[in-house]
């Protein structure tokens, strides 16, 4: 963001003079100025774990059983708790998504995020999540009294702006999700599944609509596989199967057993790496684990909220990654660019998001 330099150019002779590096700077002012949709859906899903948890019978039951049995039970015990349960499905219905691609958020799977929050004192993240806000503030204001009024303007704008760049990513994929319906339309009247429609061009979705041509399913199946779409000299060219191959820029990384990258939000931890290419490998990172990722999106959170730390390849202090991570108090590191290249399943590393370093541990299983 182009922000971030220009108020790097202006902070840096006040910050100099109090002995603060502009890291510790951005960690202090890199909070929304209002709370996010993350957040938000995070507060809400944890007042009804809270609500959950204050029986000893709900809780042993939800940890024993599958959603659908949960369902069935609330159904029988408690009806108000349901009825949030599915109130915050439909609130929240569209957040598990990406764009067109992603699952419907429905309360079978609010009940799989309750079934493991409701193990880890909800109330107290509750709380936590409370104190965190205010202490934010206040130290945000001890900060900001001590430089002039331009600059304290600027770091206002700056909240503003990582608010937006945040809540805009959730409107797309709100309105996306509605779009969908049309899609599915489109998709029945050209005898394709809705997964295989959204990989069409538009000008092939009219022309197959008006009966013109229609793109073989052979060449679907590759784009699902794989593609690349590339502009140059201001066309852009779609390429599939092994000419995305030829196409990809490759790095020099075999021996690499570090990488350096941006402190998005700070903290130090070791873990297990979980590199997860898509939302269709979300599913692999457990508690504790290391995520590591090109970049997150709103689809990633439920993940996100289970690492222990978060490593990406791309992404500066405003991304996804980088704003989630802070409101979960996660460490995170961003802008490595090869993470996903130096690290595999199962390795051993350490996450420093002071220094922006990722370590391989060499010698431990």
């Amino acid at each position: 963001m182009v922000m971030v330099p220009v108020l790097q150019e202006k902070i840096t002779p006040f910050l100099q003079e109090k002995g603060i590096s502009f890291s510790e700077f951005t960690n202090i002012i890199s909070f929304p100025s209002k709370i996010t949709l993350v957040a938000q859906e995070r507060r809400d899903i944890l007042t009804i774990a809270s609500q959950i948890g204050n029986f000893n019978q709900y809780r042993k039951f939800f940890e024993e059983h599958t959603p659908q049995e949960s369902i069935i039970f609330l159904q029988e015990h408690d009806k108000k708790i349901l009825q949030d349960i599915e109130e915050h499905s439909k609130k929240y219905i569209w957040i598990l998504k990406m764009l067109l691609a992603g699952d419907n958020y429905t309360a079978e799977k609010v009940i799989e995020r309750l079934q493991v929050m409701i193990c880890n004192n909800p109330q107290q993240k509750l709380t936590e999540m409370a104190i965190k806000m205010e202490n934010q503030l206040d130290n945000l204001h001890q900060l900001c009294n001590e430089f002039p009024l331009e600059i304290q303007n600027d770091i206002v704008l700056f909240q503003e702006v990582l608010y937006f760049r945040e809540v805009r990513l959730m409107w797309i994929n709100e309105g996306c999700h509605y779009s969908a319906l049309l899609l599915e339309e489109i998709a029945q009247r050209l005898d394709l599944t809705y997964e295989e429609v959204i990989y069409l061009l538009p000008d092939e979705i009219e022309n197959g609509l008006n009966n013109q041509f229609k793109v073989p399913q052979e060449e679907i199946q590759k784009r699902l596989d794989k593609y690349a779409m590339i502009l140059e000299n201001n066309q852009i060219t779609l390429y599939t199967g092994d000419e995305v191959e030829k196409h990809r820029v490759k790095s020099n990384v075999k021996n690499f057993n570090d990488v350096q990258g941006y402190p998005a939000s700070q903290g130090k931890v070791q873990g297990i790496v979980r590199l997860v290419k898509d939302r269709s490998e979300l599913h692999k990172v457990q508690k504790g684990d290391i995520l590591v990722t090109k970049l997150t999106t709103p689809d990633f959170v439920v993940a996100m909220e289970k690492a222990a730390a978060i490593v990406t390849d791309l992404g500066g202090i405003t991304s996804h990654a980088a704003i989630v991570s802070r409101e979960l108090g996660v460490p995170c590191i961003v802008g490595t660019e090869v993470a996903t290249q130096v690290f595999k399943d199962g390795d051993k590393v350490d996450v420093d998001a002071f220094t922006g370093i990722v370590r391989k541990i060499i010698g431990e299983d």
